[in-house]
């Protein structure tokens, strides 16, 4: 590899800028399953409606709560 890369970075550069980058992201931690913060949340408002407007007999689909916001 050449001392040099195409950012003007030298190999031991950009594995300096890679070990930094690992080591802030394992501050954060990892999400619930690979979801989104705010993933989770929706999730919930789907499910406050669903228990508050389905029912065995009147089924719900997306198209029924597609425009629902929190």
């Amino acid at each position: 590899m050449e001392e040099k890369e195409s950012w003007g970075l030298t190999e031991e550069e950009i594995k300096q800028r890679l070990r930094q980058q690992n080591q802030e992201n394992s501050k954060r931690g990892p999400t619930r399953g690979g979801r989104s913060s705010g993933q989770g949340v929706k999730l919930l408002y789907i499910r406050d409606y669903l228990y508050a407007h389905a029912t065995k007999e009147h089924p719900k689909n997306t198209n029924d709560f597609a425009g629902l916001s929190g």
